[in-house]
């Protein structure tokens, strides 16, 4: 079963995606995303109807509200301890730092970007975009406060001006901010793309490829392996994927150097090992003169010159601890009252 397109906010679900996006403009939601902010349980939408109604005749009879929320507003919140300011006139081409305006939305999060460093999270799953600006607006000229620390100020200017100097110019993602995003809007035929793969970094060779040809094993909750024998990484470890190893070997490296190596074993041909210098090598004097030795012999020769010099490096190495310990101990004369040395 598919999980609802719903409102956390308005506490309502929607059959599809077209319906929870127009939700999201309407004046019923707008009303209680400022209730939310001001910790405020949302109304359901009978309330605000009867509410709008009679906003409605109230303005017809003294002409002085216009706005239903400002009504609401006004009938509803004037008896909360916490009540909520007046909202003010805000578009999404608007930025939230200095009120330059911009010709598109999209515009306008790209100047806050380039010039405040305001980056917006999960922007590919973000589906709401002038809602999360208007949301972040309200925090800032309703309640003065910062998108980041919290801290309050007197005015608008004075929590902008905060923000721009401290390096604020960020939110503070936390689970209100879920209403605006899909991240549950993806396809089962669209998983493959939010795993890491595209990349030969990414992906790696598998010695035993599955022979079914719907066969997935997933090794991990991060990897998927595909019955080519590929495993494809999870998005979130995509910093360890695209890490640049000069060194380290491509799949085909890889696998010309496993057939070698298995070539030579065929052979009865002993593997040259990785790192020479890490195991102890006779000369070549001592091989022409171990003709004839069996291999177990030499592999004990081997081992009782690699002892004996170790006991030589731990002899060495007492002996100048020994003598740096007796350097340092040496007898010193200090004179019985200060003033000019004698000699």
């Amino acid at each position: 079963m598919s999980i609802p397109f719903t409102c956390n906010t308005c506490k309502l679900e929607f059959e599809g995606g077209e319906l929870q996006r127009a939700h999201m403009h309407t004046e019923y939601h707008g009303y209680n995303l400022k209730r939310k902010i001001a910790s405020l349980a949302p109304i359901p939408a009978e309330v605000f109807d009867r509410g709008v109604s009679k906003s409605r005749e109230v303005a017809v009879a003294n002409g002085g509200i216009s706005k239903p929320e400002e009504a609401m507003e006004k009938v509803s919140l004037d008896t909360q301890p916490h009540k909520v300011l007046i909202e003010m006139d805000y578009t999404s081409l608007q930025c939230l730092f200095c009120n330059i305006d911009s010709p598109t939305t999209d515009d306008n999060v790209e100047h806050m970007l380039k010039v405040h460093g305001m980056f917006i999270p999960d922007n590919e799953d973000l589906e709401d975009a002038e809602g999360l600006l208007t949301y972040l607006f309200n925090i800032i000229a309703e309640f003065r406060e910062c998108l980041y620390c919290g801290k309050t100020k007197e005015t608008v200017g004075g929590i902008q001006s905060h923000m721009i100097d401290k390096g604020h110019c960020k939110i503070a993602f936390d689970e209100e901010l879920d209403q605006f995003y899909d991240f549950e809007g993806g396809s089962e035929d669209g998983a493959e793309e939010e795993m890491i793969g595209e990349d030969e970094e990414h992906v790696e060779a598998d010695k035993t490829p599955s022979t079914s040809e719907h066969d997935f094993h997933p090794d991990s909750d991060h990897e998927l392996r595909l019955p080519s024998g590929r495993v494809l990484g999870h998005r979130s470890l995509s910093r360890y994927y695209r890490q640049n190893l000069h060194s380290y070997p491509t799949p085909a490296e890889r696998a010309e150097r496993r057939a070698i190596t298995a070539a030579e074993a065929a052979n009865g041909e002993r593997p040259i090992p990785h790192h020479p210098g890490r195991q102890l090598a006779t000369s070549t004097r001592d091989e022409m003169g171990m003709i004839g030795v069996s291999e177990f012999e030499k592999q004990t020769l081997k081992a009782t010159e690699k002892k004996a010099l170790k006991e030589e490096t731990r002899a060495r190495n007492e002996h100048e601890w020994r003598v740096n310990k007796e350097s340092n101990h040496q007898k010193h004369y200090r004179p019985a009252d200060p003033g000019r040395s004698n000699g």
